[in-house]
């Protein structure tokens, strides 16, 4: 199971982040500090967010050296996937921008552009990866915390010729032609490709029961100690239990975005 762009998931109304009923009030049932069975709970900042990740009903050693694992694990795709910090992906825009293609992409990469090419076209286009140049115009490809809305001139020149992902041709692991505009950015679908992976970590070190929270990408495995995994979505008080294997994901507002002369933009960009 990979996550959806930020555009195409499941219908919902409004846009909020999943937090772990667990870490909120150990009063709920099944979750933090009910019961003497035992859990234990690492947290780590990844993918520019909070992680957190909790195994119940193993020993501390080997739900630590799980854990660590897939923080591990965490820690090469975030390297990997960056889209303007060194690492593979700017190697790859940087390529692009320079028309130097065809070029030999690592299976990991070439996994991500695939599946990015299938979500597009299942959308329609609203998952649009190859978009980067948008993300970077908005001044969310920076560091830099000074930031300012494009103007209207701006983003019709970048929309007059938009790359798409249809125009993308991968062989294999071979990237082969790519519209010279195009600047990938898999933001909106590494975290979901990432708890795929931890998913796959906990299970193979044999863990009966867990949950992986990535800053509102929520997936658990089997259960809290005979009890469901609970969540809540935040501040909306809506609660749901989640069986094993399920996942669920959200997007928001509240944790990236600027605001300029009064008004807040945010990192949700419909790239139409």
């Amino acid at each position: 199971m990979i996550w959806r762009n930020k555009f195409c998931r499941r219908r919902v109304r409004v846009f909020l982040n999943f937090i772990a009923l667990c870490s909120l009030s150990p009063l709920l049932g099944g979750c933090i500090g009910e019961n003497d069975s035992p859990q234990t709970i690492r947290e780590t900042e990844i993918f520019g967010t909070r992680i957190v990740v909790i195994v119940a009903g193993e020993s501390e050693d080997k739900a630590a050296n799980a854990i660590s694992e897939v923080f591990s694990h965490f820690a090469e795709m975030h390297r990997r996937f960056h889209p303007w910090r060194e690492g593979e992906l700017a190697e790859i825009n940087r390529a692009i921008a320079e028309d130097a293609l065809p070029l030999t992409v690592s299976a990991p990469m070439a996994k991500m552009i695939s599946l990015s090419a299938d979500y597009s076209r299942r959308s329609g286009g609203l998952f649009n990866p190859a978009a980067g140049e948008l993300f970077a115009l908005w001044g969310f490809h920076s560091d830099d915390s000074e930031r300012r809305p494009p103007s209207a001139s701006e983003i019709a020149a970048h929309l007059s010729d938009a790359p798409q992902m249809k125009n993308v041709e991968l062989r294999g692991r071979i990237l082969q032609n790519v519209p010279q505009r195009a600047r990938f950015d898999f933001g909106a679908i590494a975290k979901g490709a990432a708890l795929d992976a931890a998913r796959d970590i906990l299970r193979r070190r044999d863990i009966a029961g867990a949950l992986i929270n990535a800053g509102g990408d929520i997936l658990v495995i089997g259960d809290n100690n005979g009890r469901p995994w609970r969540i809540a979505l935040h501040p909306a008080n809506v609660q749901m239990e989640l069986a094993d294997g399920e996942a669920a994901s959200t997007s928001g507002g509240n944790a990236r975005f600027f605001d300029h002369n009064g008004r807040r933009y945010h990192h949700l960009i419909n790239p139409r």
